[in-house]
């Protein structure tokens, strides 16, 4: 997983609250989306910008009390420089260099992510031509939620122009012309807006920390 500090500025499409709350809701996105993925009971590798800040995360998982059965499987690192694309591919090689045969990359920003995707995930990685195939979590926003593959798919995340509605198929392309057999499983959401954040709140289940920090949220700028 790769995520920001949530005591960092991000998100700077999500509602403009004060400087606490916006902490709280970008704290609850993480935890909601390590709880998420933890559940399929592989490790978790999480990779923290900015570098120094993976103690302060550290620390972060280690006081959420939900998180207390999943805690031993969860290690935090500190990513590496470099845009996007060397981030991403850092954190997938640097994973597989653990001694796992395969590794699931996914963002802090999708706090109700259905376990059966990384397992579906997984799974589609098996069998003939495994070893070049590369696997997508297409995202609402033509994005990707998750990537997964046996070896770092460094040639499709290579000079892709991110936050666009059609980076999916910009790096389906890329990974394609590279010799990589694409698959993809579900379709699913992450959160970069206040409109994600409002179909989130619609959506039944899952994300239990980041539903309260809407609760609580402090009304934003325009707000009756």
């Amino acid at each position: 997983m790769l995520t920001r500090d949530p005591a960092a500025a991000g998100k700077t499409r999500l509602r403009p609250t004060d400087g606490v709350a916006a902490h709280a809701l970008r704290a609850a996105l993480l935890l909601d989306s390590l709880d998420a993925v933890a559940q399929a009971g592989w490790p978790v590798f999480v990779y923290v910008t900015p570098p120094d800040a993976a103690t302060a995360v550290r620390t972060l998982i280690a006081t959420d009390r939900g998180l207390a059965p999943q805690r031993a499987r969860l290690t935090c690192a500190a990513q590496t420089a470099g845009d996007l694309a060397m981030r991403m591919a850092h954190a997938m090689s640097a994973t597989l260099s653990q001694g796992h045969d395969a590794v699931v990359l996914v963002g802090s920003d999708a706090p109700d992510l259905p376990v059966q995707a990384i397992e579906d995930a997984v799974a589609a990685l098996q069998g003939e031509g495994g070893g070049r195939r590369v696997v997508f979590g297409p995202a609402a926003d033509g994005g990707f939620y998750l990537v997964a593959a046996r070896t770092a798919p460094v040639e499709a995340f290579d000079g892709v122009t991110w936050s666009r509605h059609d980076v999916l198929a910009a790096v389906t392309a890329r990974a394609e012309a590279a010799g990589f057999d694409v698959a993809l499983v579900r379709r699913w959401f992450d959160v970069d807006t206040e409109d994600d954040l409002r179909a989130l709140a619609g959506r039944v289940g899952g994300a239990p920390r980041t539903r309260v920090a809407l609760a609580l949220e402090v009304p934003h700028r325009g707000a009756e």
